[in-house]
């Protein structure tokens, strides 16, 4: 469990940071046109077991998740700016260590109110960026390494409209977006990994980007977040869509306590994914496969705004 307590103070650590980070937005200053906040949250779970009949195995869970948001709004000019990071480990006595959760995020985009007065479409600039921070292994009894940082990556850079109606609800679509998928460490793009060409490290597509994103406060202290990303590309396979779809549930117990729920899904026909049959062994074929991650959890969770 050694591994896991050093773990554990990285992210109190992370945590700690974020909220000091936070901290400082309280304190007053000229830059009256921004909006800052941070959010984090940390849940630890432990199971112990002795001479229970019911059959299980000890292990010890951690998962940890902050983000940092500042947004500008003056006049006909808004800039959104989201950092997120994740990262969960998992040690179960039977199986040994394995990550659970793994995320860089950052999101940036810049949009300009088309008309004088207060209108709803605006021309918009955004750039996605997103990997992990550690290695991914197949199985814990596969020493076969899958996934690092910036293997893979992936940056959208993306020029068009947003529509927002609401203070829940914008839409923003994409003509001219650029997406790059980066496999930067030798070994997996020696494979060919995530649609970069063997012995490539980059795969660069031009195509339409569409982003649905929705917030809001479904019920008293429950909030309800989505948001929506499908890309096609022009020059290869015009109509199949890539989808990412995060949707993410918090519910606010107190001001310390929080439940969150997160589902995960993905669609790449690029990647291609070894298919497990019902037996739990490789049949063979690959090929694209909808991935799905979900994740509950109960933890401490702080939230700080300077509004």
């Amino acid at each position: 469990m050694t591994y896991i307590r050093r773990i554990s103070l990285l992210l109190l650590l992370m945590l700690g940071a974020g909220f000091a980070s936070a901290q400082e937005t309280e304190e007053p200053s000229d830059t009256t046109y921004w909006t800052r906040r941070a959010r984090g949250n940390f849940t630890f779970t432990q199971v112990n077991l002795s001479n229970w009949v019911g059959g299980g195995s000890n292990s010890v869970a951690l998962n940890s998740n902050v983000g940092f948001f500042a947004n500008y709004a003056k006049g006909r000019t808004t800039w959104q700016n989201a950092l997120e990071m994740a990262y969960g480990l998992v040690d179960q006595e039977n199986s040994g260590l394995i990550k659970s959760d793994d995320k860089i995020s950052f999101i940036t985009k810049v949009g300009h109110r088309l008309s004088k007065d207060d209108g709803k479409l605006f021309w918009t600039a955004l750039l996605d960026f997103r990997t992990q921070f550690a290695n991914g292994f197949a199985s814990p009894e596969d020493p076969t390494r899958i996934s690092t940082f910036m293997a893979p990556g992936y940056m959208v850079l993306s020029s068009g409209f947003e529509y927002v109606p609401n203070e829940q609800v914008s839409l923003t679509y994409g003509p001219l977006t650029g997406k790059m998928t980066f496999v930067l460490d030798d070994s997996l793009a020696a494979v060919g990994s995530y649609g970069v060409e063997a012995g490539e490290k980059v795969r660069a597509e031009f195509g339409s980007f569409l982003r649905l994103a929705y917030k809001n406060e479904i019920v008293e202290n429950v909030t309800y977040e989505s948001k929506l990303e499908l890309f096609t590309n022009y020059l290869n396979n015009f109509g199949n869509i890539d989808v990412n779809w995060e949707n993410i549930f918090l519910m606010q117990v107190n001001k310390w306590l929080a439940v969150n729920f997160i589902a995960h899904v993905i669609y790449d026909d690029d990647i291609d994914i070894e298919v497990i049959g019902d037996d739990g062994l490789p049949t063979g074929e690959v090929g694209p496969r909808l991935q799905f991650k979900q994740l509950f959890g109960v933890g401490v969770t702080y939230k700080v705004s300077n509004r």
